[in-house]
């Protein structure tokens, strides 16, 4: 976890320095899509590791979920 985080934090700063910083952080805060895109993922594909059961509600909330994570970083932009 802390390699990745310490990757994650040198990538972000890279960014930032060579491109636009509004841009760099209105993508970086779409970590939380990134996120439930893994657990919906993991729970559909494997569910013995989550203990989750995705009925059609719940995947249409997930997913409007996503669109309002995406809407907002767009807003910031």
């Amino acid at each position: 976890s802390e390699v990745l985080t310490a990757g994650s934090s040198i990538f972000f700063l890279y960014a930032a320095r060579t491109g636009y910083v509004t841009l760099v952080n209105a993508l970086v805060s779409t970590h939380p899509f990134f996120l439930l895109l893994f657990t919906v993922l993991l729970s559909v594909y494997r569910p013995d590791i989550l203990k989750e059961e995705l009925g059609r509600g719940q995947a249409v909330r997930k997913l409007l979920a996503i669109a309002a994570i995406f809407i907002g970083a767009l807003l910031i932009t």
